[in-house]
């Protein structure tokens, strides 16, 4: 395989493998080894790691550690802002839900959740910190930890969830009046704990959301971090200017 001189040899392999990937190719089917990968295009070993690299960034791939290397599922894209639960906005994409390993215990809150919540740093009231790994269709996707005021669910750590939505306990047992949350978004490398718990390899990148939900009466009633996988995930938002109609034709 020679490489052409417009073209680095190993983004050659990443088109040919991302072409593949897109006409015949299946969520879950697994990719070549790298030693199969080098004789096939007879190249060295750090080119065909690149050009897989490259295609695990892109979110085509995903690796397994101790498998090997497959053709990812789709990305899930979550709206920001949005009052559905992740329960619900996975069923809407034809996922199936799942939680594992639901902890939840009381805490002093970290001094962020405590300014979130309205409450004192001195002296915090402690708080019910629910943690759940969220899957999606056997998936790993996600970490959640929120945190509540005990005040608004006093026999949570006993009774647990209604199912898998921590919303729709909060609406259905407490009868809390949920309004807007307001969502903060960044990038960062995942711990060792994230990355063992969402099966992605140690500082790979993942998206943290800083999550705070609001009453009706504008009261604060739920802290969270979300930390789900870069290479499955994606937040999308949208928006209007102030005052002005949206029109096709003027875009």
């Amino acid at each position: 395989m020679q490489e052409a001189a417009e073209e680095p040899l190993y983004r050659r392999i990443t088109r040919i493998l991302r072409e593949e990937i897109e006409r015949s190719r299946k969520p879950g089917d697994p990719i070549e080894t790298e030693q199969e990968l080098e004789k096939r295009f007879n190249v060295s070993r750090i080119t065909v790691r690149r050009a897989v690299e490259e295609l695990v960034r892109e979110g085509l791939l995903t690796r397994r550690r101790g498998s090997g290397t497959f053709v990812a599922q789709r990305r899930v894209v979550e709206e920001l802002g949005t009052l559905k639960s992740w329960t619900e906005q996975m069923r809407e994409l034809g996922l199936e839900p799942h939680t594992v390993d639901c902890q939840i215990l009381k805490v002093v809150p970290p001094s962020w959740v405590a300014r979130a919540l309205g409450l004192s740093e001195e002296q915090p009231e402690l708080v019910l910190r629910v943690q759940r790994l969220r899957y999606a269709s056997g998936e790993p996707l996600a970490l959640m930890i929120d945190y509540l005021p005990v005040r608004y669910v006093p026999d949570l750590a006993e009774k647990g969830l209604e199912g898998e939505s921590l919303y729709e306990t909060l609406e259905k047992r407490y009868g809390l009046r949920l309004a807007h949350v307001e969502d903060t978004v960044t990038a960062r490398e995942a711990t060792h704990l994230e990355a063992n718990l969402l099966g992605i390899d140690p500082k790979a990148p993942v998206l943290y959301v800083k999550r705070v939900t609001y009453l009706e009466n504008g009261d604060p009633v739920d802290a969270a971090n979300v930390i789900s996988r870069a290479d499955r995930y994606e937040y999308r938002m949208s928006g209007r200017l102030p005052g002005r109609r949206f029109s096709p034709s003027t875009y």
